[in-house]
């Protein structure tokens, strides 16, 4: 049975399916590998596609590293660094492929740990991408996953 969301075939739409499809796939466990994201600003993923690698914003050269963040954390990362900014892509990066020397497991200052890449993002690092909609970022509903 379908839901009806008042959306249909809106990009907010396609987005959130592709999203809760993996969410429910197999593939969404944590275990010996699992997915982290970066959220790329429109620039800085064109960027990434024109040079085949990134050091990553602004801020992940300043800090000496790219930030990551894991499923769970993805929501409060958007309302956190990219509320009210839109033409935002999202992009899933695979563990498995990062070596332990380049990726860390660091705390933030909220105290919780998140992924840290102490190397250039290569764009064949990217398992996927796409863009988050207009609606998505500010309604999206991934809030305090």
């Amino acid at each position: 049975m379908a839901v009806k969301t008042g959306l249909r075939d809106s990009a907010m739409t396609r987005f959130l399916w592709t999203w809760r499809s993996y969410m429910a796939s197999e593939d969404a466990e944590e275990g010996p590998t699992m997915r982290i994201y970066k959220v790329f600003r429109a620039a800085e993923w064109a960027e990434l596609e024109r040079a085949g690698e990134t050091a990553g914003s602004l801020d992940d050269q300043r800090d000496g590293f790219i930030h990551f963040s894991t499923k769970d954390q993805l929501g409060g990362t958007l309302a956190k660094h990219f509320q009210g900014e839109h033409g935002l892509i999202l992009a899933a990066v695979e563990t498995e492929g990062l070596h332990d020397r380049d990726l860390k497991w660091e705390a933030a200052a909220n105290g919780k740990d998140y992924p840290h890449l102490y190397r250039p993002l290569s764009l064949d690092d990217v398992v996927w991408h796409h863009e988050i909609p207009r609606e998505g970022v500010d309604t999206m509903g991934l809030g305090d996953e």
